[in-house]
């Protein structure tokens, strides 16, 4: 545990001299990338290439995540989740569609975080 824990601490705080990417960053796109996380329900989102991909890296991160017991580390672990997803060549963005123009925009970082924190939190069993 402790080395996890270390491991994280040292991870994370990388990933804070960084600038957060912020919501709408990059403009208005017209079509997702196979490689984007698409925010929103339904079977046509979960089946995006995208999609799965996250599903897949993010539960790699289940048993860490468990192991966390202050949700201030929690969501530093989370912001690290969501950089390493990032990192993909070509870069991966979070996105939702702007129901009134029908085109997609960058949710940022924050929000982001807070996705990878709800999966975990939803998709972790402590049996």
């Amino acid at each position: 545990m402790q080395t996890i824990q270390t491991n994280i601490n040292n991870k994370t705080s990388e990933t804070h001299d960084q600038p957060l990417i912020q919501p709408g960053e990059g403009g208005e796109i017209l079509e997702p990338q196979d490689l984007d996380v698409i925010c929103g329900r339904g079977g046509k989102i979960n089946a995006h290439e995208g999609n799965i991909r996250f599903r897949d890296i993010v539960s790699k991160f289940k048993k860490q995540y468990l192991e966390i017991k202050q949700k201030s580390e929690k969501c530093k672990f989370c912001m690290f989740v969501v950089r390493e997803i990032r990192k993909s060549e070509p870069a991966v963005r979070f996105l939702n569609k702007n129901s009134k123009t029908k085109k997609w925009l960058e949710i940022g970082d924050e929000k982001a975080m807070k996705k990878v924190r709800l999966f975990l939190y939803m998709h972790s069993s402590k049996k």
